[in-house]
């Protein structure tokens, strides 16, 4: 009897500045089979990002130090193909922003928005074969 272990999903950089809110989007990826990566600074993130391979990024606008945009865009710098979705509490963002972003989800919306965000923005993985 052959044993198929099923492959593993994307992995997902979290990056967001509040420890709790961080802890539970994490857990809820994690939940649904994704392997996730966190970050409490825009700084440290991109060190992540440097070292590891992600998938997508998963950034909170408001961050201690740099702003969500501010990161974003040094992501894209680094690796433009990665996909990023900005989350906020704010309905209208600074001009430009939406631009960089794949995908806008607000923060009341999580996680079922996340969640469709990224199904969206993500390729499809081939069923395994039983």
């Amino acid at each position: 009897m052959e044993c198929f272990q099923q492959q593993p999903r994307d992995t997902i950089l979290c990056i967001g500045s509040d420890a709790l809110a961080l802890h539970f989007r994490a857990s809820s990826l994690k939940h649904q089979g994704y392997q996730v990566l966190t970050s409490t600074s825009g700084h440290s993130g991109l060190d992540l990002m440097s070292e590891a391979v992600v998938d997508a990024v998963v950034i909170d606008f408001d961050l201690d130090h740099l702003r969500g945009p501010q990161v974003v865009a040094e992501i894209k710098r680094l690796r433009p193909s990665t996909p990023v979705i900005l989350l906020s509490q704010d309905s209208e963002l600074p001009e430009g922003t939406t631009e960089i972003v794949d995908s806008v989800v607000p923060i009341a919306g999580e996680p079922e928005s996340l969640l469709k965000a990224l199904e969206k923005i993500l390729p499809q993985r081939p069923a395994p074969n039983f």
